[in-house]
């Protein structure tokens, strides 16, 4: 078999000048085994150490990044003279195959969810700091649809990070080339200092494109964008899209202004404003996008995985210097044709409608005449792994210049990246998970002003990687369940010792599955501990236990609350607020027990939201709502904390109260949604308060 470090290389995914890139299986103790992608420098390039450097810098960035909208690297490695970094194998396809399918199932709507996404991950990106703190002052600078992965499982994901800049970088952009792409750049890219804001600027492009669903800049060449750009000129997206809300066309012409100064100040105002404006008009989440996606490209992804799984199977019985098989595309599907290619003198379609609407009249986007007559071509990623590559583009248009530093021009020659979509075999989550990898921790904590129950913190070891809900089970999709027969019905009342006729009266309305229809997208709640593990169970998941899911809220880095150290406030999670003591006054009833709010704006929820809501306060793994909304059960019995060290917990064998974490809608102390906070009770209770999610241990 074909060995590149302790990684057994598969098969061939892509050639370019520069690089090579592998499918590739890393093997453990105990029959782990996990599909990852490897790019390796090609060897005659080796010598050069401008580009090994390069290489490796790239590798040494990207694998800084920890954040669920960026792709995660896990390696830089050798082999004698053989260089390479491992990244995360992932099953989607890029955004800029989406848009070309010209589906109006993907709505505008789910498109600028997806760039919102994108921009927290970008923002992650810019605000990387050295580990001295110094902060690296990062610059994407080829933010387009092609750099930008949706999941099928409901993630999307900013990748190649091979052209990104920064203030501590030693090297300098070669004399005479600009990076990125003409399409997407700023003004100030053809020359004069630049920061940020050019991704943001890029963004902005991003934003025009979803709204008016055709290319900004129209076929025009790659000469007559740079001159449009050198006037300032940008296309007004008024006229492109003109029933487009006028508040939205002013958040992206605002990130396409001329002067950077008039921009958005940072990737995460401009989410906040396009978010703002989201979420008053309401409609489809990156959730529903990925489904719509899974089912646009199910055909690709069963042949590419049949393919996978076959060349997987051969491995064994390869010998040490056979040719290792390809994934490269009959025919390659560029991902990234360049505005003035002959390519894209096509025939004119639909824009993409805004949500609700019917496209616009005389709206048009431009696809290739050749993509019209092409059968349906086998994609795997070069973004999907993060391979900064730009797939036969290559390290040879790249480099690293010092953001402080002018840009200077001479377009580099170079073909069209090619791109394809990595898709996993096994282990694989289910749909609509998040895979975490093994890790240490510190569960618990030791702070003087927690509670003895958090204490001590003690290290915990995850050994083997597993699966979350990224959204807690909603409504919709317990009943479900209980409609085909596989769990109980959800109660519609609350039932717990000492409950009384108030409480009830003015709590069992808020059983969710009273409303399924007006409710369905809100976390199921009124559901005892055994009807949550059965639930889990009749999907072939199980509850997650104490640790992973404190691990899965916060991490290994200490953190206080999923989102970091910041207070909770009504930006962050669905808790008691304003709108929460209306009800209580309303009801004549205090729903917190103590009579008092976490925080004294209202956001937006008197009790349950529907899951989802709140993205800003999402886990670093990606979770949303892992606390506030409801509490959620857990498998574990509960018992006091010792401070030995464990590997895996679970918990005792047998107790009398099960663990629930999280905090809900009427948390009343910033204390209670902290992931350290633990809260028990009997495994038959029925509240309002308290839902669940599941896990799953991934099978090897």
């Amino acid at each position: 078999m074909s060995l590149l470090g302790k990684y057994r290389l598969v098969a061939e995914i892509a050639r370019g000048g520069m690089g090579i890139v592998y499918l590739a299986v890393a093997h453990g103790p105990g029959g782990f085994t996990k599909l990852l992608v490897v790019k390796e420098l090609k060897p005659e390039l080796v010598e050069d150490s401008n580009f090994l450097e390069m290489f490796l810098q790239e590798g040494r960035l990207a694998a800084r990044f920890s954040h669920p909208n960026i792709v995660q690297t896990y390696e830089i490695g050798h082999e004698g003279a053989r260089h390479f970094i491992v990244m995360d194998y992932l099953e989607g396809v890029p955004l800029a195959r989406v848009v070309r399918r010209r589906s109006p199932a993907f709505t505008t709507t789910m498109h600028l969810r997806v760039i919102c996404d994108m921009l927290r991950g970008l923002h992650h990106a810019h605000t990387l700091k050295d580990y001295d703190g110094t902060p690296l002052g990062l610059i994407h600078r080829d933010v387009t649809p092609q750099n930008v992965f949706i999941t099928f499982d409901g993630q999307a994901k900013l990748v190649d990070f091979g052209i990104a800049k920064s203030f501590s970088s030693s090297l300098e952009t070669r004399s005479g080339t600009f990076k990125g792409k003409p399409t997407y750049m700023a003004p100030e890219q053809l020359g004069g200092e630049i920061d940020q804001r050019v991704d943001v600027f890029a963004a902005g492009v991003m934003i025009w494109e979803a709204i008016a669903g055709q290319r900004m800049w129209g076929q025009r060449s790659d000469i007559e964008v740079l001159g449009q750009l050198v006037k300032g000129h940008v296309p007004s997206l008024a006229e492109a899209a003109p029933k487009a809300p006028p508040e939205l066309v002013a958040i992206c012409m605002r990130a396409l202004a001329r002067e950077r100064d008039a921009r958005q100040p940072t990737a995460a105002v401009l989410v906040a404003e396009l978010e703002g404006f989201l979420g008053q008009s309401g409609g489809d989440s990156v959730r529903d996008a990925a489904e719509v996606v899974a089912g646009l490209f199910d055909k690709e992804r069963a042949t590419v995985r049949a393919m996978i799984q076959r060349h997987t199977s051969e491995m064994e019985s390869r010998k040490d210097g056979d040719k290792l098989p390809s994934l490269h595309p009959a025919a390659p599907d560029s991902l990234a044709t360049p505005v003035g290619d002959s390519r894209l003198r096509g025939t004119p379609v639909a824009a993409v409608p805004l949500p609700g609407t019917q496209p616009p009249q005389g709206a048009t986007s431009v696809v290739p005449n050749a993509q019209r007559r092409r059968s349906p071509a086998l994609f795997v990623g070069i973004a999907a792994a993060a391979v900064a590559l730009v797939a036969l583009g290559g390290l040879g248009a790249i480099g690293v210049t010092r953001a402080r530093g002018a840009a200077k021009i001479e377009p580099a020659a170079s073909s069209s990246p090619v791109a394809v979509t990595v898709v996993k075999v096994e282990p694989t989550c289910a749909k609509g998970m998040v895979q975490i990898q093994p890790g240490n921790f510190f569960m618990g904590s030791d702070d003087k002003d927690d509670f003895d129950f958090e204490k001590p913190a003690h290290k915990v070891m995850l050994s083997t990687p597993f699966c979350m809900d990224i959204y807690e089970v909603t409504t919709e999709d317990y009943k479900a369940a209980s409609d085909a027969g596989n769990v109980k019905r959800a109660g519609q009342t609350n039932e717990w010792e000492g409950i009384t006729g108030a409480e009830r009266k003015a709590f069992d309305p808020l059983c969710n599955i009273r409303a399924p229809e007006d409710r369905g997208k809100h976390p199921i709640n009124c559901v005892s501990w055994e009807m949550a593990d059965a639930h889990c169970r009749a999907l072939k998941k199980r509850l997650p236990t104490e640790a992973e899911w404190e691990y899965a809220a916060r991490g290994p880095d200490g953190r206080k609350y999923p989102w970091g150290d910041e207070l909770p406030g009504p930006n962050f999670l669905n808790a008691c607020g304003k709108e929460c003591m209306a009800w209580a006054k309303k009801n004549h009833i205090d729903p917190t027990g103590m009579n008092t709010a976490m925080y004294p704006d209202d956001d937006g929820f008197a009790a349950t939201a529907p899951v989802g809501s709140f993205p800003a306060g999402r886990s670093r793994y990606g979770l949303h709502d892992v606390v506030g909304n409801v509490w959620e059960w857990v498998s574990d019995w509960h018992a006091p904390y010792t401070s030995a060290e464990s590997t895996d917990p679970r918990g005792p064998q047998t107790g009398d109260e099960r663990v629930i974490r999280g905090g809900a809608w009427n948390g009343a102390m910033a204390s209670w949604v902290r992931p350290t906070f633990r809260y028990h009770d009997t495994p038959i209770k029925r509240s309002h308060g308290i839902g669940f999610r599941c896990a799953m241990t991934l099978a090897h």
